[in-house]
């Protein structure tokens, strides 16, 4: 398993990465080494992994690769899989990262919704707002204390790169919701930034999208975990999204929602939208209307969908991987283990 980045010194590195099957049928995964690249090409990346694998006693005749999705990994004619292929093992098995591809199906999604992109865009805004300015974080630091809610959580901002971590962004911001509204109320008078927030998040539309998002990123990056597991076996993965997809396709209702968006509901005084177009959230008005109902709702739905829909793309059936349980030890009925 290869990966290729830059380290702070702006030097191109590879990770590698090997699994293996011990001697008692366990499958293994360890950290090999860090290589300096002498280029980004995938003549330099494959030179580079093969004398990293002679440098270690090891067999460059692999069976198998993982890399990310690049086309200097997996190009089908001068990509670094298609010279192992070539010069190594031509039944050499070449897989995209299935964590990697998660990532994209995820941050794929939300860049179709547009909604979705301005939400991301407020959270790192008001990351910034306090990351900047010690005076605005000592601010709200002391409303927390005053409204006796917990500091260890703290404001994190989101990389589209590492869609899946948005989900921490998210929980932070609902974390402190309470002291965010009343810090950027306090300051609205004074601060236009601080009056922005006031009207981009004190209304239905950015609320429930957060409270929605925490629900649907935390099943997400679970399955991510679950993806990146040692031994993990493709015959699982495919089990593995399904049942994920199925609680993903719950989300799209209110009746289905996960726990944090019923949470947000029981804290509203009414089911439906208000005719005063307000609601009082955590002591806080709010604007409530049908309009802004409708347009979450609209959200909620596109996102899911398009989620589903990267993902079976982006993890399509394979008999081939699936037939390979035949080879997994736990697999094997009791009697053969005892033979081996």
């Amino acid at each position: 398993m290869i990966d290729e980045s830059t380290d702070v010194s702006v030097i191109s590195t590879l990770m590698v990465y090997i699994r293996y099957v011990d001697s008692s049928g366990h499958v293994r995964s360890h950290f090999l080494s860090v290589e300096q690249l002498p280029g980004c090409d995938s003549e330099a990346i494959y030179g580079t992994v093969i004398n990293c694998l002679l440098a270690k006693g090891l067999d460059p005749n692999v069976i198998a690769l993982a890399t990310d999705g690049a086309s200097v990994m997996v190009g089908t004619k001068t990509g670094v899989a298609a010279k192992f292929k070539e010069n190594m093992n031509p039944y050499m098995l070449s897989n995209h990262c299935l964590a990697h591809r998660l990532a994209l199906a995820s941050g794929n999604a939300a860049d179709n919704v547009k909604y979705l992109l301005k939400f991301q865009e407020i959270v790192n805004a008001v990351f910034k707002f306090f990351h900047y300015s010690p005076k605005n974080l000592r601010n709200l630091n002391s409303i927390r204390e005053t409204l006796q809610e917990s500091r260890s959580v703290t404001l994190k901002q989101t990389f589209h790169t590492r869609w899946l971590s948005f989900h921490k962004s998210v929980a932070s911001i609902i974390s402190c919701l309470d002291s965010l509204l009343t810090c950027f109320q306090s300051l609205a008078a004074t601060n236009v930034k601080a009056a922005g927030f006031v009207k981009q998040m004190a209304c239905f539309k950015f609320l429930a999208t957060a409270y929605f998002l925490k629900d649907a990123l935390e099943i997400l990056s679970k399955l991510c975990e679950s993806l990146q597991k040692p031994n993990l076996i493709f015959a699982q993965v495919q089990q593995k999204l399904n049942s994920y997809i199925v609680a993903l396709q719950g989300l799209k209702t209110n009746a289905g929602s996960g726990t944090a968006f019923q949470e947000f509901l029981r804290q509203l005084p009414s089911v439906n939208a208000p005719e005063s177009g307000f609601s009082s959230f955590m002591s806080h008005q709010i604007k409530d209307t049908e309009h802004e109902r409708k347009l979450f709702e609209a959200t909620r739905e596109e996102f899911i969908d398009k989620v589903i829909l990267n993902i079976s793309n982006r993890f399509p059936d394979s008999d081939l991987m699936v037939s390979f349980a035949i080879f997994e030890p736990s697999f094997m009925p009791d009697r053969v283990k005892q033979d081996h």
